[in-house]
């Protein structure tokens, strides 16, 4: 089973976002996500669109929920999302709320591991029922860490090692594909696109 291949769409209108999945997908690229950028700019109308242009195509809709979980993952899931996100940081509330959402309407949930102990929030989002960890290392922290010359954080080996979870993930700008590196199926390489560099 080889690692699939994502794209994060995180672009500020539908026409340039419609335009980059369909070149993903013709370079191969298995699943599109509607990033938080584009579901801002564009609201889950962006979702529906990706989803008539491609119909087959899993469609991850990145929404960082915090609050609110059935709700957002209902209304994500009736959009056309095959995939919702629900942040690590969250209360554990929330998050019940998301998997169940997940549940009833045939959704995958995603947990977004962005904390300060990633290892620790994994272990959470598996033990709440997420389906999948996304290790996330912020745009925000990743800025930080180049500005400063430091080594990008990649916990995903002790991830790996410590819990059950059958598919983990790796999200982040122009590092993420060093997921690949650890040859494991159970790791999802994700990359952004962005019109601007200071996205990346």
């Amino acid at each position: 089973m080889k690692p699939i291949v994502q794209i994060s769409l995180d672009l500020t209108n539908i026409g340039e976002a419609l335009e980059t999945a369909a070149m993903a997908i013709r370079a191969g690229v298995d699943w599109l996500e509607a990033g938080t950028p584009l579901i801002l700019a564009e609201g889950l109308n962006c979702v529906r669109e990706l989803r008539a242009q491609f119909p087959e195509t899993p469609i991850v809709a990145d929404l960082k929920t915090m609050d609110g979980g059935y709700l957002e993952a209902e209304m994500m899931a009736q959009a056309g999302a095959t995939h919702v996100v629900v942040m690590s940081r969250a209360h554990e509330e929330t998050i019940h709320c998301v998997v169940k959402a997940g549940k009833d309407h045939g959704v995958k949930v995603m947990g977004d591991n962005l904390a300060d102990d990633m290892v620790s929030a994994a272990r959470k989002l598996e033990d709440l029922g997420c389906d999948y960890v996304v290790h996330h290392v912020g745009y925000d922290e990743r800025r930080g860490i180049a500005a400063r010359g430091e080594r990008m954080p990649s916990p995903l080996g002790s991830i790996k090692r410590s819990r059950r979870c059958d598919q983990h993930s790796r999200s982040g700008g122009r590092r993420a594909f060093i997921g690949a590196s650890h040859q494991d199926p159970r790791i999802r390489c994700s990359t952004c696109c962005t019109r601007s560099a200071a996205y990346n």
